[in-house]
């Protein structure tokens, strides 16, 4: 007939079996329990023994015709997990415990300690064999870095890397991606964030061709409260106090503006008494220039006019001989009234335009220097002495001297008639422009 038990105490269960097959069995005293257990079918009755002791952590031995009962030893176990850590998995590890197991945690190890029946030992040796390989265990995560250049946390990290640990790096965005398992990721993760403080250097950008106080204010786009910068103008300098990864895309900007290319510009500025070479010879003796400098004379020019440019053409000048005689002195200082190109070209005196191409930081001294020349101190009037003849004559001499096309001589053309005049005697005449 079915055997039937409903929280029996498994002791009773024992002495009713040893009764039932007239067996001698011995009960040890910590053995203690209740059985829940229905047999329909006819079953074998070491069959029924060792599911009645199985549920309650029990075990039996042949010794004769003796059945020994005792409690299931509790064994101990410690788990060195490799790639998984440890504290994440010891919440999982103690469900598998029996009411009589424990488990330890030993972090410094990234040890578990389990101690219990064999078959729970067991059951817990396969759930952490499962779970701690290195496909289980790989974790990623990106990190914004701040105050360092990424590539040099990188390089810090390549040494507590795992033989699967990666770091990938994006330089532009300044950022970095970590993969490690998780053994190891939690200590990485701690480390990134350890390094990547705020700590103030300074760096010193001493610039080549920019004008360190004209590219100074774009720093402020790059500085954050705790920043500051300083101009030494006497050595074209900027010295910037910031951390290292601001500092490095401080100094990636001012490579990029610090540069002839970037810095080069062109200018147009009027001469009014000397010519281009003469005045580019003045530039150059005066070191006012750089070895990137360059100058043309042009024939027209740009003017800025109400918001758009504007192209003005130069009108073409020439050589005006004066037809009385200022003067009879060999030189006299004449004081030069200073006014704007255009006025010059109003009223008709020879104004040329040239196109310097320089450094911006030139550019200003530049500028001084042909207002200077402009202003006319060293101007003076020059007596030339010329054989008698024609003024005609006198003008092609005197444009020989100069340096000046004859075709630039006004008057030449046929229908001055008055430079056909003949000198009988030794004169001379002057132009007014010629330096001394």
């Amino acid at each position: 007939s079915p055997v039937q038990f409903e929280e029996e105490s498994l002791k009773n269960v024992l002495s009713l079996f040893s009764d039932e097959v007239r067996i001698n069995m011995f009960v040890s005293p910590e053995v203690e329990g209740e059985v829940t257990l229905r047999l329909g079918k006819p079953t074998p009755f070491l069959d029924a023994l060792e599911a009645i002791l199985t549920q309650n952590y029990c075990q039996y031995e042949i010794e004769g015709n003796i059945i020994k009962v005792s409690r299931m030893p509790i064994l101990s176990q410690s788990f060195s997990l490799q790639y998984a850590l440890a504290s994440t998995l010891t919440p999982s590890i103690d469900t598998f415990l029996s009411a009589q197991g424990n488990s330890y945690l030993d972090e410094a190890t990234n040890t578990v300690i389990v101690k219990d029946k064999k078959e729970k030992i067991e059951e817990i040796a396969a759930f952490i064999a499962e779970l701690d390989t290195p496909e289980k265990q790989l974790k990623r995560k990106s990190f914004s870095i701040r105050f360092l250049p990424v590539d040099r946390v990188a390089s810090l990290l390549e040494d507590y890397l795992s033989a699967e640990g990666k770091v990938k790096v994006d330089p532009l965005a300044n950022t970095l991606l970590l993969a490690e398992t998780s053994r190891n990721f939690a200590q990485l993760e701690e480390l990134i964030l350890n390094l990547d403080v705020y700590q103030s250097k300074e760096e010193i950008f001493t610039l080549e061709y920019a004008l360190a106080s004209s590219v100074a204010p774009r720093l402020t786009n790059y500085l954050g409260p705790e920043d500051g910068f300083e101009i030494n103008d006497q050595e074209n300098e900027i010295i910037v106090s910031s951390d290292l990864y601001t500092l490095k895309k401080i100094k990636g900007l001012l490579d990029s503006l610090d540069t002839p290319e970037a810095q080069l510009t062109e200018e147009t500025y009027p001469l009014k008494y000397l010519g281009p070479e003469e005045a580019w010879n003045k530039l150059d003796f005066k070191e006012m220039v750089s070895k990137h400098a360059s100058y043309e004379v042009v024939d027209s020019y740009e003017v800025e006019k109400e918001g758009s440019t504007e192209r003005k053409e130069v009108e073409k000048e020439y050589v005006r001989i004066p037809r009385e005689i200022v003067d009879n002195s060999e030189t006299e200082r004449v004081p030069t009234a200073v006014s704007s190109a255009e006025e010059n070209m109003g009223d008709k005196q020879s104004v040329v335009y040239i196109v310097i191409r320089d450094l911006k930081r030139n550019q200003q001294k530049i500028r001084e220097a042909i207002e200077e020349i402009n202003r006319g101190e060293e101007i003076i009037n020059q007596t030339f002495y010329i054989e008698e003849g024609s003024l005609e004559r006198i003008a092609l001499a005197m444009a020989n001297i100069l340096g000046i096309e004859p075709g630039d001589i006004e008057g030449l053309e046929p229908k001055g008639e008055w430079m056909q005049m003949e000198v009988p005697t030794v004169m001379y005449s002057y132009f007014a422009g010629i330096t001394s």
